[in-house]
């Protein structure tokens, strides 16, 4: 009965260009992918998780969970899918569950991924420090590993949607914040030991897919992007979220979403939400000198202003490069080009 039904679906939504999988069991899709290599089982994985969110079949989701993952054997209680995500690092579906009496997030990592280790390492470093600081992350309740995928729970929190009115001037905030704890002796200390999974910026997800585009552009005018990048590397590291912008900063001092964590050089957290603003809604036409100095003169330290601006320009340039079409940030990219040519001249 499932092989002739499973024929008529497939007559029936081909000539629209939908296609369907037929699923035996949780058990059978591990059994198929678990000796493929870890990049096809993401894909897979991806696509499979994908179909079983969008069909709510919480059942099955925990099937899949329970069979790639051993020592998984919660007790789930109104599960709940709250969104999809596109990140490469975890599955596309999160949710919303009960375990106990708490109410948790579910968020479900490929477990070769470096943004696992990266978040995990924030948590077992940072969380302590951070809640001094006054920057409120969910707080970790469970990991549990798997050879393909591995669950990741923390507090659920009711996140209360930035102002906006006052969402350019709360996104920038968190930025300032993470450069005074960065100056701390606690932090000199944990700088030691960290792995290098989370020191490597040209690893940031928006700075490695523009970067050869960005280097291309930068040779037509005579600037070397190594050479702008040894400088940075000279310069201040700081505890860097990666990825401020409004769906993962909310009142309260809530910052969620910490997979692009890292130590970078100092300007980077800055040039993302302003990279992010610009795409969105900002004017381009502004002077990006005034600016800095207008936003940040009073919280960066005087050893630290010049390499500031220069890396904040950097950053910002290399970001913008994939979203140039026709005329539109092509002054601003000139600017930019500008701006990193007196910096070589000095």
């Amino acid at each position: 009965m499932k092989v002739v039904l499973r024929k008529y679906l497939i007559q029936l939504l081909q000539p629209f260009g939908f296609y369907i999988t037929y699923y035996a069991s949780a058990r059978k899709v591990y059994e198929t992918l678990n000796k493929q290599s870890p990049l096809i089982q993401a894909f897979e994985l991806k696509r499979i998780f994908s179909d079983v969110g969008i069909a709510k079949n919480h059942s099955f989701y925990n099937e899949l969970l329970a069979s790639f993952i051993p020592n998984w054997n919660l007790d789930i209680k109104e599960p709940k899918f709250i969104g999809f995500g596109a990140g490469e690092s975890s599955l596309s579906t999160f949710r919303k569950v009960q375990v106990n009496t708490t109410y948790l997030h579910e968020k479900v990592y490929f477990s070769f991924h470096p943004d696992l280790q990266r978040i995990s390492w924030l948590y077992d470093s940072f969380s302590v420090l951070l809640s001094r600081y006054n920057i409120v992350i969910p707080n970790l309740n469970g990991i549990y590993k798997g050879d393909a995928i591995t669950t990741f729970y923390t507090d659920f929190i009711e996140l209360k949607t930035l102002d906006y009115s006052t969402k350019e001037q709360k996104l920038f905030q968190f930025s300032k914040q993470l450069y005074q704890l960065s100056k701390t002796k606690e932090f000199e200390k944990m700088v030691d030991q960290a792995p290098l999974t989370v020191t490597d910026f040209t690893q940031h997800f928006e700075y490695k897919r523009n970067r050869s585009k960005a280097q291309q552009i930068l040779i037509s005018h005579a600037i070397d992007l190594e050479r702008l990048e040894q400088t940075m590397r000279k310069s201040c590291y700081i505890l860097t979220h990666g990825d401020i912008q409004e769906t993962n900063a909310f009142d309260d001092n809530v910052l969620i979403d910490w997979d692009s964590v890292g130590i970078f050089p100092i300007g980077l957290d800055p040039a993302f939400s302003l990279f992010y603003l610009l795409m969105n809604e900002k004017n381009e036409n502004f002077d990006i000198l005034k600016w800095i100095e207008e936003n940040f003169k009073t919280v960066v330290k005087l050893e630290d202003w010049e390499d500031f601006q220069k890396n904040l320009v950097c950053f910002l340039f290399v970001f913008i490069q994939h979203r140039i079409k026709g005329n539109k940030y092509k002054q601003l990219n000139n600017e930019l080009i500008d701006l990193l040519k007196s910096f070589e001249n000095k």
